[in-house]
């Protein structure tokens, strides 16, 4: 699966649409502040359902806005495209569209994220291993 577009409004300070991405790595570079890390959970919201930050929904929706909502489009392993949309409300519900239908059960995409805050696993007290293998 590759990610071809993101478009993103009302995901805490973010208004963006990142059109026609190239196939390998792509660098999000800015200052500090800039909305990087914000992209990421946008792409994470569409692609999964949820934030990488946080489990509640509600905490992505920007101040003073009612929902946010977030699109990608991804290309899958067979080559066809398909368009996943989600709709947060300020008090978290979640709504999920696949190219245009509204989808009741769960869909996610395979998504994986590292954070600055995983590494305490690692490097951290043993407690925070044993509560990431359980």
């Amino acid at each position: 699966m590759r990610l071809r577009s993101v478009r993103a409004t009302g995901v805490r300070n973010l208004e963006c649409t990142l059109g026609e991405l190239p196939d390998g790595v792509v660098a999000l570079v800015g200052a500090n502040g800039q909305g990087k890390t914000s992209v990421l959970e946008a792409i994470s919201l569409a692609l999964t359902g949820r934030s990488f930050r946080t489990h509640d929904r509600s905490a992505v929706v920007g101040r003073g806005v009612q929902e946010a909502v977030v699109s990608a489009e991804v290309v899958l392993d067979d080559g066809r495209s398909q368009r996943v949309g989600r709709r947060v409300s300020a008090d978290g519900s979640l709504e999920t569209r696949v190219d245009g239908q509204t989808e009741r059960r769960s869909v996610v995409l395979p998504v994986v994220s590292f954070d600055p805050a995983d590494l305490v696993v690692v490097s951290g007290p043993p407690h925070h291993r044993r509560d990431f293998l359980d």
